[in-house]
């Protein structure tokens, strides 16, 4: 059922009012007719806002009727108005359409009212379809325009004839112009001379093809100033439709502390590369010193060295039947000595072969290493009651050679200082990790203070008295650096008198040596 439509008619004759209803209703139209016949009365149902349109006689007495359009187009300009008049000079029609009437009908053609109602509230409807469109445009554009203003970026929209109609405040800070400046003027102004006219053609190219991308992608960009001066600049670009034609929005962002910070970058990469050259040359003489040294040792210290322990060892044999016992024990502690410093010197040697010895990277059996490092250390366990725990052992990468010393050193450790137990437990094993394997070497023997836990590791750092345990304190350092150069950590945890566990990590992919 269509709605009731209410027509506001102001007529003086009821019987005319009520011919208008009828043939209205016999139109099709569920009409409603409130008669007024004063501007008091006309004037007030005005006001009431519920009529749709409004009728009205032409020649009502005491009204003028372009007064009462002129009401009726200051208090409802949304409603249709339509005069019905007997007869009305045509000389006044334009003057009525100018001051807002929608249509007017002649009395002796009353019949057209119901067509000229009709289309009088569909052009309404139309126009306040329009009305909201340009509202919401409206409203669009003003939202549109407070986020280009609030941007932290410069933004400058350019109609589609590349002339500036839009900019924000950090516009004007970036490029130093006022906007009043920049209005209508060629998008151009803020492009550097050299760069103009390739910039022409490149809008022109964007124009053809229009989608939001950044400008210049793989290129520097630059802006110009007010003054002349050129700015680092990143922009991106993004055209709007509009029954205008196409605009473009473009978001332009002053790079220039980012290129301070970049060369800054470049800077201290250069002194960088400057500076690991220079101690890489350093390291490569201290390198050669250091093989100068280990010469030196073995064949210059080496040598007077094995001099004293020769003539130590003839004194001892030749002349000890004249030297009193007092004279005897010196020539053995000089003899202990000797050879204590011939071992302090082999083991330093060693130790500095280690840091410069290339890594060979293959897969290496953590169970051949166990058994071959039992093997060879069968003579210090021969005679002894050791309970050998072996666990799973699995496959790593590394240099076979470093890491069998690795393995030698600890079990050789685990054997000496479980010399005073009975049975000795040693027990090896290894776990596997997301990205390396860790592997264990745990004993029952004499263990260790953990507050001294940080000398284990030094070079002839040593924790318990020679003449309790013999060693040069070279063996645990040697496993540090070869765990080291592996990519991979070492570490112990014990107790006095309660045993101790060694560790070490390789990685399961090696990086580099």
């Amino acid at each position: 059922m269509s709605p009731t439509l209410r027509i506001l008619h102001l007529e003086d004759n009821p019987l005319d009012s009520e011919l208008v209803l009828e043939l209205l209703r016999a139109d099709g139209l569920a009409a409603e007719i409130d008669r007024v016949d004063t501007a008091e009365d006309f004037q007030e149902a005005l006001a009431q806002g519920t009529h749709a349109v409004v009728v009205s006689d032409y020649t009502m007495p005491g009204l003028n009727p372009l007064e009462t359009l002129r009401l009726a187009r200051q208090v409802r300009p949304e409603v249709p108005f339509i005069f019905v008049s007997g007869t009305l000079d045509e000389d006044l029609a334009p003057e009525i359409y100018k001051m807002g009437a929608s249509d007017y009908v002649l009395k002796h053609r009353i019949a057209r009212l119901a067509p000229a109602i009709r289309r009088a509230l569909d052009e309404a409807q139309e126009q306040a379809r329009r009305r909201s469109a340009e509202a919401a445009l409206r409203e669009s554009e003003e939202k549109l325009r407070l986020v280009i203003e609030s941007a932290p970026n410069a933004m400058v929209m350019a109609d589609p004839a590349g002339r500036i109609i839009l900019v924000n405040a950090q516009t004007e800070k970036v490029f130093g112009y006022r906007r009043e400046e920049l209005m209508g003027q060629p998008v151009e102004i803020l492009v550097p001379e050299r760069f103009r006219a390739k910039h022409s053609d490149d809008r022109r190219g964007f124009m053809a093809d229009t989608q939001a991308r950044p400008m210049g992608a793989g290129r520097d960009l630059y802006g110009r100033r007010k003054d002349g001066a050129e700015v680092p600049v990143e922009i991106g670009l993004n055209p709007i439709k509009t029954e205008e034609g196409t605009l473009v929005l473009a978001a332009i962002v002053d790079i220039t502390q980012r290129k301070h910070a970049e060369e800054e970058l470049r800077r201290l990469h250069a002194e960088l590369e400057r500076r690991v050259e220079q101690r890489t040359a350093e390291l490569a003489a201290a390198n050669r010193e250091l093989e100068a040294f280990g010469y030196s040792v073995s064949h210059d210290l080496r040598a007077p060295l094995r001099h004293i322990m020769s003539f130590v060892e003839m004194l001892g044999k030749t002349e000890a039947a004249k030297l009193s016992e007092k004279g005897n024990r010196y020539v053995r502690i000089i003899s202990d000595a000797a050879r204590r410093m011939g071992e302090l010197i082999d083991g330093l040697l060693v130790f500095s072969r280690i840091g410069r010895a290339p890594l060979a990277d293959k897969l290496v059996d953590l169970r051949q290493l166990v058994a071959a490092a039992r093997q060879e250390l069968a003579s210090e366990t021969s005679g002894r009651a050791i309970e050998w725990q072996i666990g799973p052992l699995t496959e790593v990468r590394g240099d076979p050679l470093l890491l069998r010393s690795v393995v030698v050193n600890l079990v050789s450790n685990a054997i000496k200082y479980t010399k005073n137990r009975d049975p000795a437990r040693i027990e090896i094993g290894c776990r596997e990790q997301e990205d390396e394997v860790v592997c264990f070497v745990r004993d029952n023997g004499a263990g260790f203070d953990m507050q001294f836990v940080g000398n284990l590791f030094g070079v002839f750092q040593r924790l318990h008295r020679a003449e309790e345990f013999e060693g040069t304190g070279i063996g645990l350092a040697s496993v540090r650096r070869i765990v080291q150069r592996h990519g991979g950590k070492v570490w112990a945890e014990g107790a006095v008198d309660q045993g101790a566990t060694f560790c070490f990590s390789l990685p399961k992919q090696r990086s580099g040596p």
